[in-house]
């Protein structure tokens, strides 16, 4: 049962659980259904993410005491997750094509987050070192980059659950 299991996965006391699954119907992770013969109905609909939340809190909840907070659970600062939405963007207006010359990079770099390259060297330098983004040159002489969409979508992958997890976190509390 529902109840049970968001009990157990977020250390909840049995008169705060009602109250959660109410809230949780109305997001994306569950719905409520009328079953004419047991009553009202929690569905989970995604329990694999309900599952990395309950470990988000728990992750949240021992920082508090003062323990870590795990670099998974860490948002991105906003300048890079601008910049890595810039990059998905860029990919999409290209049909999926993941390489762009300098000039081209540069201007959709400060057309889309408007900042310029160079304000944002820190991020380009964070993923040319990471593999990312690469500095490659055709065989014209141009210098082009060209970007790793299996680690970009890692990377975004985190940030939107991080983002995700944080306003669940405010639609959820119970204070």
């Amino acid at each position: 049962n529902v109840a049970d299991t968001l009990a157990m996965l977020l250390n909840l006391p049995d008169n705060k659980i009602n109250l959660l699954l109410n809230r949780l119907a109305l997001t994306d992770l569950a719905k409520s259904e009328i079953n004419y013969e047991k009553g009202k109905e929690i569905i989970l609909e995604q329990p694999e993410v309900l599952e990395r939340f309950s470990e988000y809190c728990l992750e949240q909840s021992r920082s508090d005491s003062g323990s870590p907070f795990p670099a998974q659970f860490e948002a991105l600062p906003p300048d890079e997750l601008a910049f890595l939405k810039c990059l998905q963007e860029m990919i999409r207006a290209q049909a999926s094509a993941n390489d762009f010359p300098l000039p081209y990079f540069e201007e959709q770099v400060k057309s889309i987050t408007g900042k310029s390259v160079q304000d944002l060297d820190y991020l380009v330098a964070k993923y040319r070192k990471s593999g990312l983004l690469q500095l490659k040159q055709s065989p014209e002489g141009e210098n082009y980059y060209e970007v790793d969409k299996e680690r970009l979508q890692k990377r975004l992958s985190r940030g939107s659950e991080v983002e995700l997890f944080q306003k669940l976190e405010k639609r959820l509390t119970l204070h």
